[in-house]
């Protein structure tokens, strides 16, 4: 079962970007790949849409600052 609801908000921490994890936004669940549920998320820092495995996602309460 998906952890995260479409249209939450969520820290994807496999960012291009860098170290710091990014926020992103649940657009669309995606079924099961190699065992992992998937997205496909909004990145609102650079705009962009990826397909992301759950284990790339931390909730927004997880993440310390």
């Amino acid at each position: 079962m998906h952890e995260f609801e479409i249209g939450a908000r969520a820290r994807f921490v496999g960012s291009p970007l860098g170290p710091k994890p990014q926020l992103a936004e649940i657009v669309a669940r995606l079924p099961a790949e190699n065992g992992q549920l998937g997205y496909r998320v909004l990145c609102l820092d650079d705009g962009r849409t990826r397909h992301v495995a759950e284990s790339e996602l931390i909730p927004l309460d997880s993440v310390a600052g």
